[in-house]
């Protein structure tokens, strides 16, 4: 006879040795287990629930936080065992404090930024509290208020850890003392972000005028580790990355040389870039030198004679910072408020052959249309075709009526055979069925384009969106018609077809209002595709219909959660999620009227 031995029947004693060999992602699933066991693990499940209250969203709106879980890394022998460090994963920038002056609270105000806190705050001196390494004091120090002088100490001691554990080389020590006894806030976060053991989301938050300075520190930290020729524990759990995260109306202005920075990160999963800006000049990837950051992440290469030197300099970096082919980790990424002066020209080809398994990529064009789209798709066709699932081009322009999406030949799409969610203008399909006849429109009869269609798009499509007629042509309103009644034959065919067994959802982008508008669709018109979609199981959203899908949703946010700002107090996201389109539009105030909260449109 055998009996069964469960925790409740163990000893105190044994509990708790089982608990001391149980890793800290396994302490919550134990103590579910049973109640002998939660009762054993409670003061454990209270320090995790303290710690992921202290630092579950941590950030730099109050100066005292990165110094404090600095002290708490570096007094750490064990990370494995560090409950605190165990909830260190998520890190939020908003700006760089530049001197002594500028360690404030700070609060954010989506119109304004960053202002300093009037309130009382006992915090608000990260000087007042940390490690005092003795030292002798400069005659410089002797001058300085007391508080600071024993800051100063307190930034001297986080150099030193992070020298000894090879997060700043040798070379980069000298700046990383001058720069930080100065005031500056931004070499700490670099030793932050690179010492964190179990870090996973890093974003930075286009708040102010100092934001910007925050991902140039980032940026000389993954020199650093290169310089080294080791990355540091930070840099190599680091999965999701936010660059430019909008916080208000705020322009961001971002070059090529950083996003050729930041795919050099081992793990890196995902990446959000806001405002990356390709001149014109930059006819070759390799030539990521820009003039405003040159001397800001060149800094530290060896002195050379003053002609010699922009050449020299770029033959050292491009010997450790380029785009080869299949080399990044990067699975998804989305490049909002893209300015294209290139017009995707080398160095977006060469972005999209980086990725090893490139699984989504969200591009959303601003101020220049987003050009040689079907270079750019026959690119991934080459490259990616094996994982890309999600493709999602968008062009935002001035004009009253917008198609916000990108212009390519749809036929092209053919090479991407796992390709699940897909925007697509209705009138390029039109136009692409024109272009395979030979006697062009006047051929083109309702089953030709219904077929065209069908046959064009990948069989793996499981989500499409559908931008409707472009109303700069300024069509008649039998003509609209006309070109709807072939979208909705065209729909029907699609979701009856034998070759596209995975779609789930179809969004129709197409205004709707009576008939005696012209160049909008009139009510009613899709109620066969809508059926059809019925019978099939197969969501068919016209811009009549009533019925909001709750299944869809995350196939449609183009800009990802990681846009989202966790840790300022009251902050709510600029953007919302519009459920006839499967888009996501601005909910920022109309640079138009600037009354209106809802008649901005931008991504």
């Amino acid at each position: 006879m055998t009996s069964t031995v469960g925790f409740q029947t163990l000893p105190v004693e044994i509990l708790d040795i089982i608990v001391g060999y149980a890793g800290l992602a396994s302490h919550f699933p134990l103590a579910q287990t049973c109640k002998a066991m939660y009762s054993q693990m409670a003061s454990l499940l209270e320090q995790h629930q303290a710690a992921h209250r202290k630092y579950g969203a941590a950030s730099d709106l109050l100066p005292s936080t990165v110094p404090n879980m600095l002290d708490v890394v570096f007094r750490c022998e064990d990370p494995s065992h560090s409950i605190e460090l165990w909830h260190m994963r998520y890190l939020e920038f908003f700006g760089t404090r530049r001197r002594w002056d500028d360690w404030h609270l700070w609060e954010v105000d989506p119109s304004t930024g960053l202002n300093a806190s009037t309130a009382t705050e006992t915090e608000s001196a990260p000087y007042a509290s940390g490690c005092e390494a003795s030292e002798t004091e400069s005659s410089e120090d002797s001058a300085s208020p007391p508080e600071v002088r024993r800051w100063k100490r307190r930034v001297r001691y986080y150099i030193e850890e992070a020298r000894k554990r090879r997060i700043i080389p040798e070379s980069g020590l000298e700046y990383a003392r001058s720069s930080t006894l100065s005031g500056s806030d931004a070499v700490l976060k670099i030793i932050l972000v690179s010492a964190l053991p179990y870090l996973k989301v890093l974003k930075y938050v286009n708040a102010d005028y100092s934001s910007s300075t925050n991902i140039v520190s980032f940026c000389r930290g993954i020199e650093w580790a290169l310089d080294v020729g080791d990355w540091p524990p930070g840099l190599l759990s680091l999965q999701k990355l936010a660059v430019g995260v909008s916080l208000s109306n705020r322009p961001s202005s971002t070059g090529t040389s950083v996003l050729v920075r930041l795919l050099q990160l081992p793990n890196l999963d995902e990446i959000y870039l806001r405002g990356m800006r390709i001149d014109r000049e930059d006819l070759n990837y390799d030539d990521f030198l820009d003039s405003d950051d040159e001397d800001d992440l060149f800094w530290h290469l060896p002195d050379i004679d003053e002609s010699e030197r922009p050449q020299e300099r770029a033959r050292i970096l491009r010997a450790h910072l380029s785009l080869p082919v299949h080399s990044s980790s990067v699975k998804h990424i989305v490049l909002d408020n893209l300015i294209d002066y290139d017009g995707t020209g080398d160095f977006m080809t060469a972005l999209l052959k980086t990725p090893k398994n490139l699984e989504s990529i969200t591009i959303c064009a601003k101020e220049e249309r987003l050009a040689k789209t079907d270079e750019m798709i026959r690119v991934l066709s080459q490259h990616q075709s094996a994982s890309l699932q999600r493709l999602l081009l968008y062009s935002e322009h001035d004009e009253i009526d917008v198609i916000p999406t990108a212009v390519y030949t749809p036929s092209n799409l053919t090479g991407l055979n796992n390709l699940k969610v897909l925007n697509v203008r209705w009138n390029d399909i039109i136009i692409d069925a024109c272009s395979s006849l030979a006697g062009g429109m006047d051929n083109l009869k309702a089953e030709r384009l219904a077929a065209h269609f069908v046959n064009t798009l990948p069989p793996s499509i499981s989500v499409l969106v559908i931008h409707g007629l472009d109303s700069e042509r300024g069509e008649s309103f039998g003509h609209q018609f006309d070109e709807c009644q072939g979208l909705n034959d065209a729909i029907v065919a699609l979701i009856e077809s034998e070759r596209h067994p995975c779609v789930e959802a179809i969004y129709l982008d197409i205004d709707t209002v009576e008939p005696s508008t012209p160049n909008l669709v009139p009510e009613g018109l899709f109620q066969r595709a809508i059926a059809t979609g019925q019978r099939h199981g197969v969501h068919v959203h016209a811009p009549t219909s009533t019925e909001r899908p709750a299944s869809h949703n995350s196939y449609f946010v183009t800009m990802p959660d990681i846009q989202e700002v966790k840790s300022a107090p009251g902050f709510d996201p600029n953007w919302v999620f519009d459920h006839s389109t499967g888009l996501i539009k601005s909910n920022q105030i109309c640079y138009g009227c600037g009354e209106c909260d809802k008649c901005g449109y931008g991504w």
